[in-house]
This record gives structure tokens, C-alpha cells and sequence, in this order.
């Protein structure tokens, strides 16, 4: 992970994917996902009725030569670029520790996951 990508994609579900397969990541870029693999939450309730597009995505998605990979690696801060043509730098916390990347872009990939309010022990009402 080194050097300046010209894009850095935060999340390797089906946003992602969808953007990989529309042509995003032909130059120099780099893939960040805390999964093991491509295809986000959904992948593990896949194939199903009516998700039959995302699962023909998940499957059929080759990441390009041109994308680095980092899996098992979170992306915990982003800290934008203030002058034109400088990159912005993501803090990606991996097993082995904490590194920096920069790109020219970021695409912010990275879906979500609701948990309600109660159950994540966050004081106060809605």
C-alpha cells in the first residue's frame, strides 16, 4: 500500500462492485473491506428470491489486475486534501496495525448496517 492510488474504494459490497463493474478501479486503485471477501453483508444470505441481480453481481464481479485489495482492513479516518491535485489520506486499522493510503479520490462504499437504537446502548431518545 504504497504510493498514491487514483482511487480508493471503502467497501467491497454490492455498491462497490457495482462500481468496479461500471468501469471505476481501470487505473491504479485500491479496495478496502474488513470482510475476507467481495460481496458485503448480503452475500452470506444470497442467492435468494428476488436478489437474484446481487447475487448474478457478487458472482460475475472480477476484480481488475489494476485494484490492490486489502481485506481485513478497515478504513477509521479519512483526512481530505485541502489544495488541489494533493491526495486525501485514509487511516486503515488492519490485524497487523494501522497504515496510511492516499488517493487522488474516495469512494465511500461501504453500505450500513442499522442497528436500533436500544440495542446498541446508545443513552437517549429518538
Amino acid at each position: 500500500m504504497s504510493g498514491v492510488y487514483k482511487l480508493a474504494i471503502v467497501g467491497a459490497g454490492l455498491s462497490a462492485l457495482s462500481a468496479i463493474a461500471a468501469g471505476l478501479g481501470r487505473q491504479r486503485s485500491i479496495l478496502l473491506d474488513y470482510q475476507d471477501e467481495p460481496g458485503g453483508f448480503l452475500k452470506h444470505a444470497l442467492p435468494a428470491p428476488g436478489f437474484e441481480a446481487a447475487w448474478v453481481l457478487i458472482r460475475s464481479t472480477r476484480i481488475p489486475q489494476s485494484v490492490t485489495t486489502c481485506f481485513g482492513g478497515t478504513a477509521v479516518g479519512l483526512l481530505p486534501a485541502f489544495e488541489t491535485g494533493e491526495p486525501h489520506t485514509l487511516i486503515v486499522r488492519q490485524r497487523q496495525g494501522t497504515s496510511q493510503v492516499q488517493a487522488k479520490r474516495v469512494l465511500i462504499a461501504c453500505g450500513g448496517l442499522e442497528i436500533p437504537r436500544e440495542r446498541a446502548q446508545i443513552p437517549g431518545s429518538r
